[in-house]
């Protein structure tokens, strides 16, 4: 077993050669990371479908922004605020469904009473 010290510079390790584009330190981080990272979005009461969206788009975004990764910073934080920005922006698109459905069905009603009044006039 690791101690933390051991760990740290494993985790290092792996930060800078995914940051120089290396995809078996990636699939590393990705095995190592995935639940804790799937657990801390499915939190947030997200459908399951949500949630291995979500969690595939923060890998995604891991390998696609990896040059901008912090070498000083915790890998961990990065990946949990790239969740989180993700799960926002999904509660948000849920958000604005949900009004233009409301819109809809208010339209839709305005519609039908003046249908009825018109009717009954």
């Amino acid at each position: 077993m690791l101690d933390n010290l051991e760990y740290l510079e494993t985790s290092s390790k792996l930060t800078t050669d995914l940051k120089e584009g290396d995809v078996d330190a990636f699939k590393k981080i990705y095995n190592k990371s995935f639940n804790k990272v799937f657990n801390f979005v499915n939190r947030f009461s997200i459908r399951t479908e949500d949630t291995e969206e979500i969690v595939q788009d923060v890998f995604l975004k891991l390998w696609e922004g990896r040059l901008k990764i912090d070498l000083n910073k915790n890998l961990d934080s990065f990946l949990y605020t790239i969740a989180q920005n993700l799960v926002i922006d999904k509660i948000r698109k849920y958000a604005s469904e949900s009004k233009k459905l409301s819109a809809f069905k208010l339209i839709q009603y305005k519609k039908k009473a003046q249908n009825f009044t018109e009717q009954h006039i």
